[in-house]
C-alpha cells in the first residue's frame, strides 16, 4: 500500500518569485556570494501557421491551450546548491540541484518535489531560456508525463566586476548564436527543472533488437503524439533529446491517452519550439517522418507511421529560419544520471 507521503500532491510549479543559488559569485576580493533570482517574463517563440487548408485546424491561430490547473503564483524563496554540471549544449548547461532547507522558505519542507536541475543559460543566451519556459508552461498537462516537470525561468543581473562559477566552466561546443532578443550580456537566467535520467545513446540504439527497437518507437511515436495534442512542433527531434524517465518513488507515475503505462521516456529541448495551427494527426505524421529521418540509420527495425506523412508546409522552413534549432540539454548528457 502507497504510503501516506506517496499520496501526496507534488508542489505547484509556480511557487517561487525569487531563487538564490548559493555561492555561485565571486566578488572583486575573491569571495564567493549568493546570487538571487527574480521570476521572469516568459517570451512566446513566433507560432508556426500554415496557410494550406488541408493542414491547418484554424487559420492564422495555433490551438487552444487546455486551461491551466495551477494556482495563483506565489511568493516564496528557494535557495539551491549547484552541484556536478550533467551535460550542456548550444544554450544552456545543466548542473544538479539540492535544497539548502535553512535559507528558504520554512513551509517548503512540508511539500513534496522530484529530484531537481537547473539549466543555466550560457553567456548571451538568456532570452533562449525564457522561450523554453513558455514553451514548458504551454504544455503544462503534458509536464511529469511526457516532458520533465519545470518549476520556472528565473532572471538575475550579474554585479559588476564578479564572477559568474557556473560561467567558469569550459565546454567544447557552445556557439555564438544571437538569442538574447534585446536583453543585456550581464544578465543570466536559469531554468528549474525535474532531473532526467540520461540521453538515449547512439550505442544504445544499435544495441537494440527488434522487439526493442520495436517498442522504444512504439513509445516515441506515442510521446510526439501526446505533443500534437496540445498543438506543439518540437523544432529539435534528435535522439540527443530522448531521455530515461526518472523513476520518483514518493510519488505516482501518471500515464497518456496514447500509452497507457508510465513511459520510460521524457522528451527535452524546447527553446525553439513552437505552437502551430496544424491539424493534430499532420503535426503528429510530420514529427513521425523527422523521427524517421534522424533515427533510422540506428534502427534495427522502426514501426510503421499510423499517418502518411504529408509534404513539408513551406511555413515550417520559415519559422526554423526566425528561431535557431539547436541541441540543447541532452545534447551531451552521460547515459545515466543516477
Amino acid at each position: 500500500m502507497p504510503s501516506a507521503r506517496a499520496q501526496t500532491p507534488l508542489a505547484p510549479s509556480n511557487l517561487f518569485s525569487t531563487v538564490a543559488l548559493s555561492r555561485m559569485t565571486r566578488n572583486g576580493a575573491g569571495e564567493l556570494e549568493d546570487l538571487t533570482f527574480s521570476r521572469g517574463e516568459p517570451i512566446q517563440n513566433p507560432h508556426l501557421i500554415v496557410k494550406d487548408p488541408s493542414l491547418f485546424e484554424r487559420p492564422d491561430v495555433p490551438h487552444r491551450l487546455p486551461p491551466s490547473r495551477l494556482p495563483p503564483a506565489g511568493n516564496m524563496h528557494l535557495t539551491l546548491r549547484l552541484g556536478q554540471m550533467l551535460g550542456y549544449g548550444a544554450v544552456g548547461r545543466i548542473f544538479s540541484a539540492a535544497f539548502d532547507h535553512d535559507r528558504s522558505d520554512t513551509s517548503l519542507t512540508n511539500m513534496l518535489f522530484p529530484p531537481l536541475v537547473v539549466k543555466v543559460s550560457s553567456p548571451e543566451m538568456t532570452g533562449a531560456l525564457l522561450a523554453e519556459a513558455q514553451n514548458y508552461a504551454n504544455m503544462e498537462s503534458l509536464q511529469g508525463v511526457t516532458v520533465p516537470y519545470c518549476y520556472g525561468v528565473y532572471v538575475a543581473e550579474l554585479p559588476k566586476g564578479s564572477e559568474f562559477l557556473p560561467w567558469q566552466l569550459k565546454v567544447s561546443d557552445e556557439n555564438d548564436i544571437d538569442t538574447t532578443k534585446g536583453f543585456s550580456t550581464n544578465l543570466v537566467s536559469i531554468l528549474i527543472m525535474e532531473r532526467t535520467g540520461g540521453r538515449v545513446s547512439v550505442r544504445r540504439l544499435l544495441s537494440f533488437n527488434r522487439a526493442e527497437s520495436k517498442a522504444f518507437y512504439a513509445e516515441l511515436a506515442a510521446l510526439y503524439a501526446d505533443l500534437a495534442d496540445v498543438g506543439m512542433w518540437h523544432c529539435d527531434v534528435t535522439h540527443c533529446n530522448v531521455v530515461k524517465a526518472y523513476k520518483h518513488s514518493l510519488f505516482r507515475e501518471k500515464t497518456s491517452r496514447h500509452w497507457r503505462k508510465p513511459y520510460q521516456y521524457r522528451l527535452v529541448d524546447f527553446h525553439s519550439s513552437a505552437r502551430t495551427n496544424m491539424k493534430k494527426d499532420a503535426i503528429a505524421s510530420q514529427q513521425w517522418g523527422a523521427i524517421i529521418g534522424s533515427f533510422s540509420r540506428y534502427s534495427f527495425q522502426m514501426v510503421p507511421a499510423t499517418t502518411r506523412r504529408k509534404r513539408e508546409p513551406a511555413a515550417l522552413k520559415e519559422h526554423e529560419a526566425a528561431v535557431p534549432s539547436r541541441a540543447l540539454e541532452a545534447s551531451n548528457l552521460p547515459e545515466s544520471h543516477h
